[in-house]
């Protein structure tokens, strides 16, 4: 019986642990606003880690044997959270998602005016010089002497 109940315990907090990756992804899915393919693709991966780690936890609480009272431990521990704890996990992952996002944005302007623009900005005045220069070129390679267009 003690085996059971540690087994039962073991794959109730299974459930819960999914439900809570599956509150993290559906957060990152509904930040990053992804489309109909990245939704399918994460999905998929999401279901291949759930089985993976539901295989894991049968190994370790009861050699892997498959009865009614697993599929009962880990829908009442997915349930248990989805019912206590998921909007506080949502409200608090959607407001670490907006931070993080936040963050990101300030390093993207902050390499963007301390690495790229200090390089950009002389590459930038060095083409424009050899264009201009080019285009000075061109036209005194091609005016005849006489200072006349050439005929067409």
């Amino acid at each position: 019986m003690n085996e059971q109940l540690y087994t039962f315990l073991l794959l109730a907090a299974t459930g819960a642990v999914l439900a809570f990756v599956f509150d993290c992804y559906r957060v990152t899915r509904n930040t990053l606003k992804l489309r109909r393919f990245a939704t399918a693709l994460g999905d998929l991966f999401y279901w291949l880690l759930a089985t993976v780690v539901v295989f894991l936890a049968l190994l370790k609480g009861n050699w892997g044997e498959i009865r009614f009272f697993v599929f009962l431990a880990l829908f009442s521990g997915a349930g248990l959270y989805f019912r206590f704890l998921s909007v506080y996990a949502t409200l608090i992952l959607g407001k670490t998602a907006r931070t993080i996002g936040k963050i990101l944005r300030l390093v993207g302007v902050v390499i963007s005016y301390l690495l790229i623009r200090p390089i950009l900005l002389p590459t930038r005045w060095v083409y424009r010089r050899a264009i201009s220069g080019g285009t000075r070129l061109f036209r005194w390679a091609t005016v005849p002497k006489d200072g006349k267009p050439p005929e067409v």
